[in-house]
C-alpha cells in the first residue's frame, strides 16, 4: 500500500514510533469511506495509542485530531489532483464533495470556531 499522506506507513504519523503501528484510513466511518481512502491512498501509520488511546483518533478526546487529519487528507487529495492536471483549482473542492459527500476542511474550520466560541 502507498499513501499521499506519508512516505512511510510503518511509522506512526503522530509520535514517530515504529512499534505497534497499524494502518489508519484517514477517511473512515463505513466500508465505502475506507474503500475510497484506500483507492485514493489516504492512509497513515498510527500506533495503537495514537489510534485508539484516550487522546487517539478514535479515542474519547480524539475528535479534533480526527477532523484535522480528515481535513489534511482532503487538502492533500485536492493538491495532488491539481498538480497531476486531473482537476482545476476552481472545481476540485466540489469534485471531492461529489466523491466523499462531505467537506472535511469546512467541518474542521467550523469545529474550531465552535471550540473558540465556547471559551
Amino acid at each position: 500500500m502507498r499513501s499521499i499522506m506519508t512516505d512511510n506507513l510503518e511509522v506512526c504519523y503522530y509520535c514517530g514510533t515504529t512499534e505497534d503501528v497499524e494502518l489508519h484510513h484517514c477517511i473512515h466511518g463505513n466500508k465505502k469511506n475506507r474503500s475510497l481512502a484506500t483507492q485514493y491512498h489516504l492512509l497513515i501509520g498510527c500506533c495503537g495509542e495514537c489510534h485508539r488511546g484516550i487522546d487517539g483518533i478514535h479515542g474519547k478526546y480524539g475528535k479534533e485530531k480526527d477532523l484535522k487529519l480528515q481535513a489534511a487528507a482532503q487538502e492533500a487529495w485536492e493538491q495532488r489532483r491539481i498538480k497531476k492536471g486531473k482537476s482545476k483549482p476552481e472545481n476540485v473542492r466540489q469534485e471531492w464533495i461529489d466523491i466523499f459527500e462531505v467537506d472535511y476542511i469546512k467541518e474542521f474550520e467550523e469545529y474550531i470556531k465552535e471550540c473558540e466560541d465556547d471559551l
